[in-house]
C-alpha cells in the first residue's frame, strides 16, 4: 500500500479595500481584505511595484508607495502609503511558504460597492488514491525512485 499524502491548494483570488480611502489618504493606515484558497493569520503580504515580474522579485523589491509588509488576521491587514500607488501587486506569503507575487487581482471596491460580491470557497479534506502500473521490485536497487 502506498503512503497517503496531503495535497492543499493556497492562492489569492482578490483584494477588498475603500478605493477612496486608498487614493486620498497618504500616511493614513488602509485596511485590505485578501480572499482566497488557505489565507490565515499570520499570512504576510507586501505591495510592490510594476518592476515585480516573478516571485522571486519579492524578496529585492520595496514597498510600493513607500508602503511596509504586513501580517493578516481575520484576512486583513493594514498598510501605509506615504505617496500615489499606481499598482496593487502583491507579494503573498502562505505561512513558512515562499513569497508569491500577484499581479492584477480582481480589487473590490467596498467604498461604493452596495452589496460586496464574495465567490464562495469550499476547503476540504481529499482522499487520493495512486496506484502502481507494474511493480516496486522492478525499480533497481539503490534507485532514488525507491527510497521516495
Amino acid at each position: 500500500m502506498l503512503p497517503k499524502f496531503v495535497i492543499s491548494s493556497r492562492a489569492v483570488s482578490s483584494l477588498s479595500v475603500d478605493l477612496a480611502v486608498l487614493m486620498s489618504a497618504l500616511n493614513t493606515p488602509v485596511e485590505f481584505t485578501f480572499r482566497g484558497f488557505g489565507v490565515v493569520n499570520g499570512d504576510e503580504a507586501l505591495f510592490v511595484g510594476s518592476n515585480a515580474r516573478s516571485d522571486e522579485d519579492c524578496y529585492s523589491e520595496s514597498g510600493t508607495g513607500g508602503s511596509s509588509s504586513a501580517f493578516t488576521s481575520g484576512g486583513k491587514a493594514t498598510f501605509v502609503f506615504s505617496s500615489a500607488v499606481e499598482r496593487l501587486n502583491v507579494c503573498y506569503k502562505f505561512g513558512n511558504e515562499p513569497f508569491r507575487l500577484y499581479k492584477s487581482l480582481p480589487v473590490i471596491d467596498i467604498g461604493v460597492a452596495v452589496e460586496e460580491e464574495e465567490e464562495v470557497f469550499v476547503e476540504a479534506a481529499a482522499e487520493v488514491t495512486l496506484s502502481l502500473a507494474g511493480s516496486v521490485d522492478t525499480i533497481p536497487a539503490g534507485s532514488p525512485a525507491r527510497a521516495k
